[in-house]
């Protein structure tokens, strides 16, 4: 059916759906009933839900009236039938904000103290340790959105700590703003939990594993090794590879026992007992 054939009712029905008004609302003004409302665009073959809507538009179109009158992200969630993390990333996408409407609950306080002691204990940003918590994906963005602006309004530095506790291999990243590197890399303050010696390392050779310990821990020559389909510990790798008659493979062995503390070869697999145990 075309709009045109549409009754004057049903097109101020429709334009006031479309601008964001509840169908309750629209109900009021008009004197009828929401069920009324529902049967009136049936017989067009349209529905409440059905009459799509541009939330921008809403917003933009809408906002005056809500400042004015000091609403809530609650008030405008419930005028618009969506939830109050919609409303926040909406509003914060088009750089926009309401007066009065954040949530302040002593709920957000609990939430940004349980971020707080994520992040200054495992480290990494505030959609991760809300991940941690359990708040659900479809929360994330307007939860984060909320947290953010209560942190920033206490004066807390969080950055520093984004890749901080971090474990690879026996390094232990700690707080600290890291130092740029070349274009697209990084130095991050670890401790060699080996030895407990500071240094900065390449973020790409922490992620790559080419680095896993300070340079006075790194050899793995004379560590303990075991072979696990044995249960035999000798006092090192060329011992246990000795043993099995695989003596041609050291090198290779060794290389990955650096890199990972543990390597399968020849149907044997070799663990670096010193590194499973102090990175464990």
């Amino acid at each position: 059916m075309e709009k045109e054939e549409y009754s004057k009712e049903v097109r101020v029905i429709i334009a006031a759906l479309k601008i964001g008004k509840p169908a309750r609302v629209i109900a009021e003004e008009l004197g009828l009933t929401v069920s009324t409302i529902s049967t009136k665009l049936k017989s067009v073959g349209l529905t409440i839900k059905g009459v799509k809507r541009n939330l921008t538009q809403v917003i933009r179109n809408r906002i005056p009236f809500w400042l004015e009158n000091a609403y809530t992200l609650e008030q405008v969630a419930e005028e618009l039938d969506v939830t109050k993390e919609v409303i926040s990333s909406a509003l914060a996408r088009q750089k926009l904000r309401l007066i009065g409407a954040r949530d302040t609950s002593d709920a957000l306080d609990v939430l940004t103290e349980q971020v707080l002691a994520h992040i200054f204990t495992k480290g990494g940003g505030i959609t991760t340790a809300l991940r941690a918590i359990g708040i659900a994906e479809d929360m994330l963005s307007g939860k984060s959105i909320s947290v953010r602006e209560r942190i920033s309004s206490r004066g807390i530095d969080i950055e520093k700590f984004y890749y901080a506790f971090r474990r690879y291999g026996a390094w232990l990243t700690q707080p600290g703003l890291p130092e740029k590197r070349f274009v697209n890399d990084k130095l991050i303050s670890c401790v060699c939990l080996k030895c407990g010696a500071g240094e900065q390392v390449l973020y790409t050779n922490l992620l790559s594993g080419n680095s896993q310990s300070c340079s006075a821990c790194r050899t793995t020559a004379h560590h303990p090794t075991k072979i696990e389909e044995t249960g035999e510990l000798f006092k090192n790798l060329s011992a246990a590879i000795k043993s099995v008659g695989l003596s041609q493979h050291y090198q290779k062995a060794r290389y990955h026992l650096r890199r990972k503390g543990i390597c399968e070869i020849g149907g044997y697999t070799f663990v670096d007992m010193e590194t499973q145990l102090e990175v464990a």
